[in-house]
C-alpha cells in the first residue's frame, strides 16, 4: 500500500523548515547589528585619538624649539618632584 503525505503534512513541515531558517537568519541579523555596533565604537574611539594627535601650529612649533634645544644640549629640565610640586599632584 502506497501512502502519500497529505497536503497538510507537507506544508507542515515546508513550514517548520522555514522557521528554522528564519531562526538562523535572525541570530544573523542579531550578529551583524552587534558587529556594526563594535564598528562604530572603534570608529569613535580612532576618530578621538586622531583628535589627540592633532596638535596646533603652536604646539608643533613649541615641539620643535624643544627638539633643537635638546640637540644643542640647552633643553631647559625640570627634576620630577618639582614639578608635582608646581602641579599640586
Amino acid at each position: 500500500m502506497n501512502v502519500k503525505p497529505s497536503n497538510y503534512l507537507i506544508r507542515s513541515n515546508l513550514f517548520i523548515q522555514f522557521l528554522e531558517k528564519l531562526d538562523v537568519m535572525i541570530e544573523t541579523v542579531e550578529l551583524l547589528k552587534e558587529i556594526k555596533r563594535k564598528l562604530e565604537e572603534i570608529d569613535e574611539k580612532i576618530e578621538n585619538f586622531m583628535g589627540f594627535c592633532e596638535l596646533s601650529e603652536e604646539e608643533l612649533e613649541m615641539i620643535e624649539r624643544d627638539i633643537e634645544a635638546y640637540e644643542e644640549d640647552d633643553l631647559e629640565l625640570i627634576d620630577v618632584q618639582d614639578a608635582k610640586r608646581i602641579l599640586n599632584v
